[in-house]
């Protein structure tokens, strides 16, 4: 028959930050219960709220459940499956691998809504980089397999250095070195 290729659509990857290795008296803590996630052919950011009691139910009676609010949405420029995501700890960088071979950085904003007073998230495009062919240019037309992408998490001044394996390479970057384009090779 006429069957179709996947095409990340129906796909979605979550990541959250690990705040167990900041300090609790840190201003860098994110808010609690912050997820993101790549799906719909966005990136997301979205806070789980905890269970709320009812006055009958302080009695014990039960709990009502607690829900997933999407606090902030920004379209991706193509469609592409993610493979893999990251999130720094402090909640401020996202990455994610896509099965094209690009590795992309975003910035990630926490703010108090003025009108709500609620959490609101906005993302800005920090970088993208090529992981299919070793260059910084151009997307590489065959599949590359992410077997790991993952922030540092020693609550260091490092926190923003990630560590990215591929099929084709291995390396250690800084996402936050630069603006402008993709980070360089720590080794």
């Amino acid at each position: 028959g006429d069957a179709k290729r996947p095409d990340g659509r129906g796909r979605s990857i979550i990541c959250a930050p690990s705040s167990s290795s900041l300090s609790s008296s840190s201003s860098q803590l994110p808010p609690p219960g912050i997820l993101f996630r790549i799906a719909n052919n966005a990136i997301e950011a979205m806070q789980v709220l905890p269970p709320t009691l009812s006055s009958e139910e302080e009695e014990g009676e039960g709990v009502m459940g607690g829900g997933i609010n999407i606090i902030g949405s920004q379209p991706l420029e193509t469609l592409r499956m993610v493979v893999r995501m990251a999130c720094s700890d402090d909640a401020r960088l996202v990455l994610a691998a896509f099965a094209d071979g690009t590795l992309v950085c975003w910035n990630v904003l926490m703010f108090e809504d003025d009108v709500s007073g609620e959490i609101a998230v906005r993302f800005s495009h920090r970088w993208a980089r090529d992981a299919g062919n070793n260059s910084d240019e151009g997307a590489s037309s065959d599949a590359v397999r992410f077997s790991a992408l993952e922030f540092a998490h020693d609550g260091s001044r490092r926190r923003h250095h990630f560590l990215m394996v591929s099929d084709k390479e291995a390396t250690w970057m800084d996402a936050a070195s630069s603006e402008a384009g993709p980070p360089a090779k720590l080794w």
